[in-house]
């Protein structure tokens, strides 16, 4: 399971590259997971394209979706409730935003992982 606050706990440099891949793997697969369990849009593009939460994949063959996307739908994996902050990107001039919503849970850890970097 992963466990992103014994990751912020370890000293910087000291895991072996194929300690970091594991995690980085096993993060990836967790984060993917919790988001189609708890984002119906998500959710939607995952099945339209084959994905099934049961199965261990290779990393290439992990989806990874268009950043556009968070440009047209509101991506929530907390209820809306729960958020705490938006950030949006930059844009450009006439082009709509990017927005990452972020629950306090999330906001804390972006902290921490922050101060340790």
């Amino acid at each position: 399971m992963f466990d992103l606050d014994s990751i912020i706990d370890t000293p910087p440099f000291s895991l072996a590259k194929q300690k970091k891949n594991w995690l980085y793997v096993n993060a990836l697969h967790e984060l993917t997971k919790h988001h189609y369990a708890n984002c119906t849009q998500y959710r939607k593009i995952l099945d339209v394209l084959g994905f099934d939460p049961k199965v261990t994949y290779n990393i290439e063959d992990l989806p990874f979706i268009p950043v556009r996307l968070f440009k047209d739908y509101d991506l929530l994996s907390v209820e809306k409730s729960e958020i705490i902050k938006m950030m949006t990107s930059s844009g450009t001039t006439g082009q709509s935003v990017s927005k990452i919503f972020l629950d306090r849970k999330t906001a804390t850890h972006q902290t921490r992982v922050l101060g340790k970097i």
